[in-house]
Protein backbone atom coordinates (compact mmCIF):
# COMPACT_ATOMS: atom_id res chain seq x y z
CA UNK A 1 0.00 0.00 0.00
CA UNK A 2 1.38 3.60 -0.71
CA UNK A 3 0.88 5.84 1.45
CA UNK A 4 0.49 9.97 0.02
CA UNK A 5 3.13 12.15 -0.02
CA UNK A 6 2.81 16.10 1.29
CA UNK A 7 3.12 16.57 -2.86
CA UNK A 8 -0.26 14.44 -3.30
CA UNK A 9 1.79 12.37 -5.44
CA UNK A 10 2.05 8.31 -4.09
CA UNK A 11 5.39 7.73 -2.57
CA UNK A 12 7.36 3.91 -2.12
CA UNK A 13 8.31 2.36 1.26
CA UNK A 14 11.81 3.40 2.05
CA UNK A 15 14.02 0.50 -0.02
CA UNK A 16 16.05 -1.56 3.08
CA UNK A 17 19.70 -1.08 3.31
CA UNK A 18 21.73 -3.45 2.02
CA UNK A 19 23.01 -4.54 6.24
CA UNK A 20 19.08 -4.23 7.23
CA UNK A 21 18.22 -6.92 4.52
CA UNK A 22 21.10 -9.09 5.06
CA UNK A 23 23.03 -9.08 8.62
CA UNK A 24 20.59 -9.44 12.16
CA UNK A 25 21.47 -6.55 14.92
CA UNK A 26 21.54 -8.01 18.00
CA UNK A 27 22.58 -5.36 20.64
CA UNK A 28 24.29 -5.34 23.74
CA UNK A 29 23.76 -3.95 27.09
CA UNK A 30 26.35 -1.22 26.10
CA UNK A 31 24.36 0.58 23.72
CA UNK A 32 26.44 -1.12 20.45
CA UNK A 33 25.01 -3.89 18.69
CA UNK A 34 26.74 -7.01 16.40
CA UNK A 35 25.27 -7.38 12.57
CA UNK A 36 25.35 -11.31 12.16
CA UNK A 37 25.60 -12.19 8.65
CA UNK A 38 24.35 -16.14 8.09
CA UNK A 39 28.09 -16.69 6.88
CA UNK A 40 29.25 -15.86 10.37
CA UNK A 41 30.81 -12.18 9.68
CA UNK A 42 30.14 -9.53 11.34
CA UNK A 43 29.72 -5.73 11.93
CA UNK A 44 30.21 -4.01 15.06
CA UNK A 45 28.09 -0.53 14.95
CA UNK A 46 26.44 1.59 17.74
CA UNK A 47 22.57 1.21 18.24
CA UNK A 48 20.77 3.97 17.10
CA UNK A 49 20.37 5.53 20.83
CA UNK A 50 23.71 5.54 22.02
CA UNK A 51 24.59 9.16 23.35
CA UNK A 52 27.60 9.17 20.52
CA UNK A 53 24.61 8.86 17.76
CA UNK A 54 22.76 11.88 19.61
CA UNK A 55 22.42 15.05 17.16
CA UNK A 56 24.21 17.03 19.69
CA UNK A 57 27.02 14.46 19.67
CA UNK A 58 30.37 16.02 18.54
CA UNK A 59 32.76 13.76 17.92
CA UNK A 60 36.64 15.24 17.49
CA UNK A 61 38.80 11.70 17.74
CA UNK A 62 38.36 7.87 16.65
CA UNK A 63 41.28 6.10 17.76
CA UNK A 64 41.52 2.34 17.66
CA UNK A 65 43.58 0.76 20.87
CA UNK A 66 46.83 -0.44 20.41
CA UNK A 67 47.80 -2.89 23.36
CA UNK A 68 51.27 -4.17 22.69
CA UNK A 69 50.72 -6.36 25.93
CA UNK A 70 48.45 -8.13 24.64
CA UNK A 71 50.04 -7.97 21.11
CA UNK A 72 46.90 -6.10 19.64
CA UNK A 73 47.72 -3.24 17.42
CA UNK A 74 44.23 -2.42 15.61
CA UNK A 75 45.45 0.50 13.99
CA UNK A 76 48.18 -1.12 12.10
CA UNK A 77 45.46 -4.67 11.34
CA UNK A 78 47.27 -6.17 8.09
CA UNK A 79 44.91 -8.78 7.36
CA UNK A 80 45.89 -11.67 4.74
CA UNK A 81 44.58 -14.90 3.10
CA UNK A 82 41.56 -17.33 3.49
CA UNK A 83 42.74 -17.67 7.51
CA UNK A 84 42.87 -14.35 7.97
CA UNK A 85 46.69 -13.92 9.03
CA UNK A 86 46.87 -10.59 10.67
CA UNK A 87 44.11 -10.60 12.26
CA UNK A 88 43.74 -9.34 16.22
CA UNK A 89 41.95 -11.81 18.61
CA UNK A 90 39.68 -10.05 20.67
CA UNK A 91 37.50 -10.98 24.00
CA UNK A 92 33.98 -9.18 25.19
CA UNK A 93 35.53 -6.74 27.08
CA UNK A 94 38.77 -5.86 25.21
CA UNK A 95 38.54 -2.44 24.08
CA UNK A 96 38.36 -1.76 20.08
CA UNK A 97 38.13 2.04 20.06
CA UNK A 98 38.57 4.89 21.83
CA UNK A 99 36.04 8.24 20.90
CA UNK A 100 36.99 11.74 22.16
CA UNK A 101 34.04 14.04 21.61
CA UNK A 102 34.18 18.15 21.88
CA UNK A 103 34.61 18.52 25.36
CA UNK A 104 37.35 16.19 25.69
CA UNK A 105 35.36 12.79 27.00
CA UNK A 106 36.77 9.90 26.25
CA UNK A 107 34.07 6.93 25.61
CA UNK A 108 35.43 2.96 25.02
CA UNK A 109 33.95 1.07 22.47
CA UNK A 110 34.06 -2.68 23.00
CA UNK A 111 34.32 -5.80 21.17
CA UNK A 112 31.22 -7.32 22.35
CA UNK A 113 31.89 -10.90 21.10
CA UNK A 114 34.86 -12.94 21.25
CA UNK A 115 36.42 -12.93 17.55
CA UNK A 116 39.18 -11.97 14.73
CA UNK A 117 39.35 -8.33 13.72
CA UNK A 118 39.65 -8.62 10.33
CA UNK A 119 38.84 -4.74 9.17
CA UNK A 120 38.46 -1.34 10.83
CA UNK A 121 36.81 1.90 9.24
CA UNK A 122 39.89 3.50 8.41
CA UNK A 123 37.60 6.07 7.34
CA UNK A 124 36.95 6.89 11.33
CA UNK A 125 39.93 7.96 11.96
CA UNK A 126 39.91 11.10 9.01
CA UNK A 127 35.77 11.52 9.45
CA UNK A 128 35.23 10.71 13.37
CA UNK A 129 31.80 12.30 13.07
CA UNK A 130 31.05 9.47 10.67
CA UNK A 131 30.20 7.77 13.80
CA UNK A 132 26.75 9.69 14.92
CA UNK A 133 25.96 9.99 11.26
CA UNK A 134 22.61 7.69 10.78
CA UNK A 135 23.42 6.22 7.76
CA UNK A 136 25.49 2.96 7.77
CA UNK A 137 28.99 4.62 6.92
CA UNK A 138 30.01 4.78 10.76
CA UNK A 139 30.89 0.80 11.29
CA UNK A 140 33.51 0.15 13.86
CA UNK A 141 35.14 -3.26 12.74
CA UNK A 142 34.36 -6.05 10.67
CA UNK A 143 34.80 -9.46 13.08
CA UNK A 144 34.74 -12.57 12.17
CA UNK A 145 34.04 -15.18 15.32
CA UNK A 146 34.98 -19.17 15.64
CA UNK A 147 33.06 -20.76 13.38
CA UNK A 148 31.26 -22.67 16.61
CA UNK A 149 29.99 -19.23 18.72
CA UNK A 150 28.28 -18.21 15.37
CA UNK A 151 25.40 -19.67 16.94
CA UNK A 152 25.68 -18.73 20.45
CA UNK A 153 25.60 -15.23 19.55
CA UNK A 154 22.60 -15.07 18.37
CA UNK A 155 21.15 -16.77 21.26
CA UNK A 156 23.09 -14.85 23.65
Amino acid sequence: MMEQCPQREPCWPPVPTELARTYTRHGTANLQCVHLHANGLMVLALLPHHPLRQPDAHIAKVAYTTDRAKNKDLHNLDVRGGKKAGAAHVAPRDVVCQVTDADGRVTELYACVRAKVVQINRRLINEPQLLADPSEEGWIAVMLPKSDEHRSIADA
